[in-house]
């Protein structure tokens, strides 16, 4: 039995745009009596809108399947329930609309493969690069008359719709190249040029000096950088230098590129030792011997240093060996020398590249000994008032340049003080002499020191003269001895000598004294 049919039965369509916009109203049909139970409603034509996405229908679940297209028919069928009503949803499907990125060579060669993504979605640029022969590639832009690149190979694009890019090119800047060097001696600077006609400008950057090495080059460039360099590294054997190569298409400037190298500093250059002075520091001794002297001279070590070559470096240090000493300072004064003759002397300075350089000579320093004197004072034979004195001295001349003094003084023991005869002035700076001292009273015994001087120093020799006293000769009882006595009146004591032995009436040894050996020997009790 068919449903009977009531009032306000409706079905109703309702367009969800999930996702997108621009939906479709809903759209409702309604029973009546007259109506069957199968109602059926035209969908409508319109579509909607969803960017970056292709509508491709509609579906009975968001994440359903497409199942009908605009204009298409849905239908229901009544329950014959009354006030009945029937919702349908229907939901819009989309599709991702894909773009592509076009890459033009434009006038070059190897351009990159077409890329495809959704769109709306980033993409990274091919990372492919075009070539031209004299032409850089400088990037991709959206025209093809552009001059600048508006990105770049590996750069991330935002891709909305499909796009053409066109390769950006800019004149080749040629290639500069030269290898390491040496500050003044010549190199040579290597271009490679993409255009034969192209010129160039070739520049130098080292340490803070900059200039211009040569204009209007073609290929190649010999360039001897200059020596004066070297004061940009005045604590360094060699510094970095930059070349910059400037190419011109006539007078406009393609570009530039630059090349570094290493310039080394000549051994040469350094700083050096023009002269080396040496001088007396004590006192007189130059004035008076006019050179130095063992023992007493102290040597002053000047050197002056010949900075005419050292291209800005300095003396660090300075190493002084003299008289077996090492002195570390210029201007720096020695010990007391200790040698003589021609003696040997160094000078090493050292520069802030570490470099060296040395001086040596030699210096003459005369011979000096302390003065020497030894005499030997006894009474004449003949006349014991008189005293004579044999003297031997020994004073080193220093270029005949040395004092010589020597001065003889007696008196009694008893004496306080020395009679001092005529100072005399030898010959010879070594020798022998006589000297005789008369008018002594022979029965007192006297001290006679004789003394010798030089610029240096005094030196004294003493030895005492007995008085002549009384002698006599003594024979043992015995026999095996003859002494000779001789009585001393400062002590009153009997002084005996034995000059013979005897055994048995023979003598066995004997010892001949003269007067003066006699009262010599006397002179030592």
């Amino acid at each position: 039995m068919p449903a009977i049919l009531t009032k306000n039965a409706v079905f109703n369509v309702i367009y969800n745009a999930n996702g997108g916009s621009g939906a479709p109203p809903n759209q409702t049909a309604a029973w009546d009596i007259s109506d069957t139970e199968e109602k059926s409603v035209l969908l409508s034509s319109k579509s909607p809108k969803r960017t970056y996405y292709t509508f491709s229908g509609w579906a009975y679940t968001e994440t359903g399947a497409v199942a009908k297209q605009p204009g298409d028919y849905v239908y229901h069928v009544f329950n014959g329930l009354e006030d009945e009503t029937y919702d349908l949803t229907l939901y819009a499907k989309w599709s991702h609309n894909t773009a592509y990125v076009n890459y033009d060579a434009n006038g070059g060669s190897g351009a990159p493969s077409r890329q495809s993504h959704w769109e709306g979605y980033n993409v990274t640029l091919s990372n492919k690069r075009p070539t031209r022969s004299g032409y850089n590639f400088v990037g991709w832009a959206k025209k093809a008359n552009a001059t600048k690149a508006a990105y770049l190979p590996g750069e991330t694009y935002a891709l909305y719709t499909t796009v053409t890019l066109y390769a950006v090119w800019t004149p080749a800047t040629s290639e500069v190249s030269a290898s390491n060097g040496t500050l003044g001696t010549a190199l040579t600077i290597s271009i490679s040029r993409y255009v034969n006609t192209y010129k160039h400008e070739l520049e130098y950057s080292f340490g803070n000096s900059t200039g211009t090495i040569a204009t209007n080059v073609d290929t190649s460039y010999s360039w001897t950088p200059p020596l004066s360099l070297a004061a940009q590294f005045p604590s360094a054997t060699s510094g970095t230098c930059t070349i910059t190569c400037k190419t011109f298409n006539g007078s406009t400037l393609i570009g530039t590129k630059t090349t570094t190298l290493t310039l080394n500093i000549p051994d040469t250059v350094k700083c050096g030792i023009s002269e080396v002075t040496l001088s007396e520091t004590v006192s007189g001794i130059a004035a008076k011997f006019g050179g130095f002297v063992q023992g007493h001279s102290k040597v002053r070590v000047t050197a002056t240093y010949d900075t005419s070559n050292a291209q800005g470096a300095t003396v660090s240090s300075i190493s002084i060996t003299i008289n077996g000493q090492t002195l570390t300072a210029n201007n720096a004064v020695t010990n007391e020398i200790s040698n003589y003759g021609t003696l040997s002397f160094s000078v090493t300075i050292t520069d802030s590249r570490g470099r060296t350089a040395t001086y040596t000579g030699t210096y003459n320093v005369y011979a000096y000994a302390t003065p020497t004197v030894t005499h030997r004072a006894a009474r004449a034979a003949a006349t014991p008032s008189s005293i004579i004195v044999e003297y031997t001295h020994g004073i080193s001349p220093c270029g005949d340049h040395n004092d010589k003094k020597i001065e003889i003084h007696y008196k009694k023991t008893t004496e306080q003080y020395y009679t001092e005869i005529p100072e005399i002035t030898p010959n010879a700076y070594s020798g022998s002499a006589t000297y005789t001292i008369t008018d002594t009273d022979p029965n007192a015994t006297y001290l006679v020191k004789t003394i010798v001087t030089d610029a240096f120093n005094s030196v004294s020799f003493e030895s005492k003269v007995a008085a002549t006293g009384n002698r006599i000769v003594h024979i043992s009882a015995r026999g095996k001895t003859i002494s000779l006595h001789n009585t001393n009146p400062d002590d009153g004591k009997d002084h005996e000598f034995k000059i013979m032995v005897f055994h048995e009436g023979i003598m066995i040894g004997t010892q001949t004294l003269t007067e003066a050996q006699l009262t010599a020997l006397l002179a030592l009790i």
